[in-house]
């Protein structure tokens, strides 16, 4: 099923539903930050679920206790509309990763055999992949001749002023949320370097795909004021 497509995002929201349970809404969060890995939704779960097990245990006064449940209750369904966005974001990332997990060694190559794998950068932004090896068996009934295999993936590089979401995500290193962040940025103030991205949190590997493969906004030359001679 299509990422981009209605039904999928229909799909993927129908854990919104949870939370309409009265006072049980906190499992939809636990269900969502375990299908994301997000620790913050099963903490926030887990405290929607508090009031109502508070209730079952203090007795005293039911009527005056079961308006906290209920408010809380009622708070979970509005945060499970706002964060719907987020989940899908972070689900799109994931089913991401793991595409790319899945097809990064596609002929099964041994730990062994990867170590003899090289690659390098030239200055035409080209990166190329080389194995000096002799021939290796790979299968039982194949084998690959490694000795002139070379592969070059071109990585263009990036104008920050007119660069998309699609554009920036093809860097190395760059997600889709960062792209978003990076975009936000750009329509308040114009981005001169990767120091003006300081309201990111950037490991190394995105500031050095930043810094090669993206061109920044030129700072406004002024020249010097008139003077005269007298």
């Amino acid at each position: 099923m299509d990422e981009e497509s209605l039904s999928w995002k229909i799909f993927h929201s129908l854990w919104i539903l949870i939370s309409f349970l009265p006072f049980f809404g906190g499992l939809a969060f636990i269900w969502i930050g375990l299908r994301v890995n997000e620790q913050k939704w099963k903490i926030e779960g887990i405290i929607y679920l508090i009031p109502f097990f508070f209730m079952l245990i203090y007795n005293k006064d039911i009527e005056t206790i079961i308006l906290i449940p209920i408010f809380v209750w009622i708070f979970c369904i509005i945060r499970a509309f706002i964060v719907s966005g987020e989940y899908l974001r972070k689900l799109k990332e994931k089913n991401r990763a793991k595409a790319v997990k899945e097809v990064s060694n596609p002929i099964n190559i041994n730990h062994n055999q990867a170590n003899h794998l090289s690659f390098a950068e030239n200055s035409s932004n080209k990166i190329t992949f080389n194995h000096n090896n002799q021939q290796q068996e790979i299968n039982e009934s194949n084998k690959i001749d490694f000795k002139d295999v070379k592969e070059e993936v071109d990585i263009p590089i990036i104008n920050i002023e007119k660069a998309t979401i699609e554009d920036l995500t093809k860097l190395p290193g760059i997600t889709t949320t960062l792209a978003e962040e990076i975009i936000s940025i750009r329509k308040r103030n114009k981005i001169y370097s990767v120091n003006d991205l300081k309201s990111i949190k950037l490991n190394p590997e995105q500031i050095d795909s930043l810094t090669r493969y993206v061109q920044f906004s030129k700072k406004a030359k002024h020249s010097n004021p008139r003077r005269l001679d007298i």
